[in-house]
C-alpha cells in the first residue's frame, strides 16, 4: 500500500514549517533560557520535592501576580515530573514548556483547518510556528507558558464533541473536560475565561451526549482539582477569599471611568494581536482620557514615540476591526454547521476576554493574550480569505501578506537570539519590551 501523503506538496510544506517551528523553540535552549525571580521560585519548590519526596509538593500552585491568590499546582507537578525524568536543573523544569509549545503547531493546524482551506491553514500555522511572541513565552518555565497547548487542546476537542458528523462526541467531550482541568490551574485569566467560554458554547450548542460523559467530564474536572479542595477545606476557603477579593479589587478600581477602559482595552487588543503575528512591538495609539470623569469631555495625548509609531499602531487597529466585522459578517452568512461552530468558538473567546479585561485595560500585558490565542490567528485568517475571495488575482495578495508577516517575525527573532548570544559580554539596551517587559538584555 502506497503511502498517499508522500506525494502531498501540503504535508511536506506543513513539515518544513513544523520543522521551522521546532527550530526556533529550541535553538541553543539551555544557554539562553530565561530566568527569573519567578523561576527560581518554582524551581526551589520542585527542587525540594525531588530531593526530599513528592509529599513536598504544595497543594496550590503560583502566585497570580499583584494578589495573594494562589493558582492550581498542575504546573508544579508537571516541572516535578520533567525534573524526575531529565534533571533537577533548570532546564529539566522548562522543557515541558518547550514540548508542549512544539505539539501546539501541529493541534494548531488542525484546529484552524476546521474552518480555513489548506492554503490559509499552513500560511497561519507558518505565521503561528515563527511568532517571536510565542517562541519567546516557549523558552523558559513559567506557567501561563503552557496555556497555547491547553487552549487549543480543549477547543479543537470541544468543536468535535458537537460536530454531528463525529461517532465518539462523549470520548471528545470528556478529553476536553480532562484539558479545561488543567488549563485553569495555569493562570487567574484562564480560571475565570474558559470555563465561561465553554459553558456558554455548550449551551448554545446543546450536543446530544450521553449523560454520563457529562458526569464523567464534571468528575474529572473536579478529581484534577482535588489538591486546591482539600487545601480550601484545611484553611475554612481562604485561596477562595482570595480569588473574590482578587476579582472585586480589579473590577472596582475607580481611577479611570468605563468608557476610557473600554476604548484602552480595544486599543490594547489591537497592538496585542500586531505584536502576536508581525513581532513588532512598537506600534502605538493615543491616549484617550476623561476629563475629570466627564462622559462628554475628553483629552487626547500622544507623546513624541506614539506619533512616530502611530502609522504601525493604526494598521494594527484597522486589522482588529476588519476581522471584527468580518467574524461579524460570517457568523451571520455561514451555512457550513462546523463552520460555523469555529466562528461561534472564536467570538465567544474574544467577547467573553475583552470583557474580563474591561476592569485591567489600563494593566493589560501581552501575554494576557495567551488565553485567546486562537483570536488573532483568526481574524487575520477571515481578512486573507476576504482578499483570496475578492482579488482578481486569486490569492496573491494573501500569500505576499503571509510571507511580509513570517518575515518580520524572523526578522524579530533574529534580533531578539542576536541579543542573548551577545549578553555574556555585555548588557544590551534594547528600547520597549512589552513581551518579557525587560529594559536591556
Amino acid at each position: 500500500m502506497k503511502l498517499k501523503f508522500i506525494k502531498n506538496k501540503y504535508f511536506w510544506i506543513f513539515m518544513a514549517i513544523f520543522a521551522l517551528g521546532i527550530f526556533l523553540r529550541s535553538y541553543n535552549f539551555t544557554p539562553w533560557l530565561h530566568f527569573e525571580l519567578d523561576q527560581s521560585r518554582d524551581a526551589i519548590i520542585v527542587g525540594e520535592a525531588v530531593e526530599n519526596g513528592v509529599g513536598e509538593l504544595p497543594l496550590l500552585g503560583p502566585r497570580a501576580a499583584g494578589t495573594m491568590l494562589r493558582l492550581g499546582p498542575a504546573f508544579y507537578y508537571i516541572e516535578y515530573i520533567s525534573a524526575k525524568i531529565l534533571g533537577n536543573t533548570p532546564q529539566g523544569m522548562a522543557y515541558p514548556v518547550l514540548f508542549f509549545s512544539i505539539l501546539s503547531l501541529p493541534l494548531f493546524y488542525f484546529f484552524v483547518a476546521r474552518y480555513f482551506n489548506k492554503k490559509i491553514s499552513l500560511g497561519l500555522t507558518l505565521l503561528f510556528s515563527v511568532s517571536l511572541f510565542l517562541i519567546t513565552y516557549s523558552r523558559f518555565a513559567w506557567n501561563p507558558n503552557l496555556i497555547p497547548f491547553f487552549v487549543l487542546a480543549v477547543s479543537y476537542f470541544l468543536l468535535k464533541a458537537v460536530d454531528k458528523e463525529e461517532k465518539k462526541k462523549g470520548w471528545c467531550l470528556l478529553i476536553s473536560a480532562f484539558f479545561l482541568g488543567i488549563l485553569i490551574q495555569f493562570h487567574f485569566l484562564a480560571l475565570i475565561t474558559a470555563p465561561l467560554v465553554i459553558a456558554i458554547f455548550l449551551i448554545i450548542k446543546k450536543p446530544k451526549i450521553k449523560i454520563k460523559f457529562w458526569l464523567a467530564s464534571a468528575l474529572l474536572i473536579i478529581v484534577l482539582n482535588i489538591p486546591m479542595i482539600i487545601n480550601e477545606v484545611k484553611t475554612g476557603g481562604d485561596n477562595a477569599e482570595q480569588f473574590i477579593e482578587a476579582v472585586t479589587k480589579k473590577s472596582t478600581k475607580e481611577e479611570h471611568i468605563l468608557i476610557e477602559k473600554t476604548i484602552r482595552n480595544y486599543w490594547e487588543h489591537a497592538l496585542g494581536y500586531w505584536i502576536i503575528f508581525s513581532g513588532n512591538q512598537k506600534g502605538e495609539l493615543f491616549k484617550v482620557e476623561s476629563v475629570n470623569n466627564s462622559y462628554v469631555n475628553f483629552d487626547i495625548k500622544c507623546d513624541q514615540y506614539c506619533r512616530d509609531n502611530l502609522p504601525q499602531g493604526a494598521l494594527a487597529l484597522l486589522i482588529l476591526t476588519a476581522g471584527l466585522l468580518s467574524l461579524a459578517i460570517k457568523l451571520v452568512k455561514e451555512k457550513n454547521r462546523t463552520k460555523k461552530d469555529f466562528l461561534i468558538l472564536n467570538a465567544l473567546y474574544f467577547g467573553i476576554v475583552f470583557i474580563v479585561f474591561i476592569p485591567l485595560a489600563f494593566e493589560l500585558s501581552p501575554r494576557f493574550f495567551l488565553i485567546a490565542i486562537t483570536v488573532p490567528f483568526v481574524f487575520l485568517g477571515l481578512l486573507l480569505e476576504r482578499f483570496s475571495y475578492l482579488a482578481k488575482d486569486k490569492g496573491k495578495i494573501a500569500v505576499l501578506i503571509i510571507v511580509a508577516l513570517a518575515v518580520s517575525n524572523l526578522f524579530f527573532v533574529y534580533k531578539f537570539f542576536e541579543e542573548l548570544r551577545l549578553t555574556p559580554n555585555k548588557s544590551i539596551a534594547i528600547g520597549r519590551d512589552k513581551i518579557l517587559k525587560q529594559k536591556t538584555r
